[in-house]
C-alpha cells in the first residue's frame, strides 16, 4: 500500500518540490506559531494526496490510512512521523522534529466516521496522551461513510451541543474546509487545543 501511495498514485518528485518552501519555513521557525504554520502546509499537501488516492483505501482501516499519512509527513533529517508511539498510552501518530532546536512534538489520533460519538471519543484519548507541552494535538477524521459535509457538520453540532471532555467554547473553523478546532480542559490545569482535520475518503457509492 505504501509503495502504491508513493509511486503509483502521484508524482513523488512533484510532491517534494511543492513542500520545499514549507521545509525552509519549518527549519527557520523560531516560535510555536511559526512552526505550526509551516507544518500545516505540509499537512495540507499530505491530506490532499490521501484524498486523491482514496480509491486505493476502500478496504483500509484507520491503521493503514495512518501508515500512509505518516509516510507522507516524514521528511528525512527534519521530521519523523511514527505510528503507535507510547505517549501516556499509544497515540496513533507521533510526529517529532529531528534536528531542530527546540525539538517539537505533535500527537495525533485517527478515527473513521462510524458515528459522531466514535469520532468525538478521540478527543478523550488525545487528552489522555497529551502532556500539555505538545506543539499540536491532531484528531484525524477519515470520512468514509457519508458525504464529508454531513459527517463533519454532525460531529461539530454534537460537540457544540454537549461540550464534551471539558470543551471550553464552540468549535471554530480551522485551516481548510471540513476542519475545525476546539479547546478542552486538560489535567495540567490549562486548556489545550485540538486541531481536527477532515479527510474526504468517501466514494459516494
Amino acid at each position: 500500500m505504501l509503495k502504491q501511495f508513493a509511486n503509483g498514485l502521484f508524482s513523488w518528485t512533484s510532491y517534494k518540490q511543492k513542500r520545499t518552501g514549507a521545509y525552509i519555513d519549518l527549519e527557520l521557525a523560531e516560535t510555536e506559531e511559526e512552526f505550526r504554520e509551516a507544518f500545516e502546509k505540509i499537512l495540507i499537501y499530505a491530506i490532499d494526496r490521501l484524498e486523491r488516492s482514496k480509491n486505493n483505501f476502500m478496504k483500509t482501516g484507520e491503521d493503514g490510512i495512518s501508515d500512509a499519512l505518516a509516510f507522507a509527513l516524514s521528511i528525512p533529517d527534519l521530521i519523523e512521523a511514527r505510528r503507535e508511539e507510547n505517549s501516556n498510552g499509544h497515540a496513533d501518530l507521533t510526529i517529532e522534529t529531528i534536528r531542530l532546536n527546540p525539538r517539537r512534538k505533535i500527537i495525533g489520533e485517527a478515527k473513521i466516521d462510524y458515528n459522531s460519538g466514535y469520532v468525538i471519543k478521540g478527543i478523550d484519548q488525545l487528552l489522555g496522551y497529551a502532556t500539555g507541552r505538545e506543539s499540536m494535538n491532531l484528531l484525524l477524521v477519515y470520512v468514509k461513510n457519508k458525504p464529508i459535509v454531513k459527517s463533519i457538520s454532525a460531529i461539530r453540532s454534537k460537540m457544540d451541543k454537549t461540550r464534551p471532555y471539558g470543551q471550553v467554547e464552540n468549535t471554530e473553523d480551522y485551516l481548510q474546509e471540513w476542519s475545525y478546532m476546539s479547546e478542552h480542559m486538560h489535567s495540567s490545569g490549562k486548556p489545550i487545543r485540538i486541531h481536527s482535520i477532515g479527510c474526504n475518503m468517501y466514494l459516494g457509492k
